[in-house]
């Protein structure tokens, strides 16, 4: 026998061909079950329904993963000459000891699916979690991560989230305070204003926007209050855009925002 014929003959084994084969067929079958999911849940579908179903579709295909690797595996172990059925067997009682053991775990899970069927919140969605306020990030198997505003991300165990406030399912309302120097018009200042007023209701996220008037005279300026209606899960960034506005539209009118002076006197 020469070189190319042994080659030949190892390549022919079932011990080398069939693992390959199987997770080639396996990869295969998993890209098709996932096209095939991601048409029946996400295509044509867009807004809330859409981010809810994308959630959905992201915990199915953890699922479908996790099975195929494991059908992947006996398969192997069965080319290999391993009694599969006596794995299989083996496993009733395994799974009694891990259900034991992972009783946390299995709360988790079970706990994360009520949370996607009962419309609790979904990846993408603004909720408040205790005094936590932010972002859902990741909706999995054990854990769901909030992120705030300022980047803090808050990892909670879905068996302990019994009650939360979803802010994507209402409007924040925002009390712009907007001081001015006293020697400035009160005229000139709500002029101003209205022209901000414009600029606010092209956001995208805001459903209108209401001037209050004066709310305060403090020592040194004097406050206005502009009220804006907007979308909850977008109310912080919403915010720093209009405090830049605001800045620039005064900066523009050259009129001044008080800030504290400390005289120091010498003597």
């Amino acid at each position: 026998m020469n070189y190319f014929e042994f080659i030949l003959k190892v390549i022919c084994e079932k011990r080398v061909y069939g693992p390959f084969l199987t997770i080639l067929f396996g990869m295969m079958i998993y890209k098709i079950f996932i096209k095939i999911l991601h048409n029946l849940l996400i295509k044509g579908k867009d807004g809330f329904e859409k981010k809810r179903r994308m959630t959905i579709f992201n915990l199915m295909r953890n699922i479908i993963t996790y099975l195929i690797y494991m059908i992947i595996l006996l398969i192997i172990l069965s080319i290999f000459g391993i009694n599969v059925s006596s794995i299989l067997a083996s496993l009733g009682i395994v799974s009694v000891v891990l259900g034991l053991a992972l009783q946390d775990t299995i709360k988790d899970f079970i706990n994360g699916i009520f949370i996607i069927t009962d419309n609790f919140f979904v990846v993408g969605d603004t909720i408040k979690y205790n005094d936590f306020q932010g972002e859902v990030i990741a909706l999995g198997f054990r854990t769901t991560k909030i992120k705030d505003w300022e980047g803090k991300v808050k990892i909670i165990a879905n068996r302990n989230i019994s009650e939360v406030t979803n802010l994507s399912q209402q409007r924040a309302s925002l009390f712009i305070r907007i001081p001015s120097a006293y020697e400035i018009k009160k005229k000139e200042v709500e002029n101003t204003i209205r022209k901000i007023q414009d600029r606010i209701e092209q956001f995208k996220g805001v459903y209108k926007t209401e001037y209050l008037g004066i709310s305060k005279f403090a020592d040194s300026f004097t406050e206005y209050t502009l009220k804006v209606v907007c979308k909850s899960s977008d109310q912080w960034q919403i915010e720093r855009d209009i405090y830049g506005i605001i800045k620039e539209a005064y900066d523009a009118k050259e009129i001044n925002i008080p800030y504290q002076k400390i005289e120091i006197l010498k003597g």
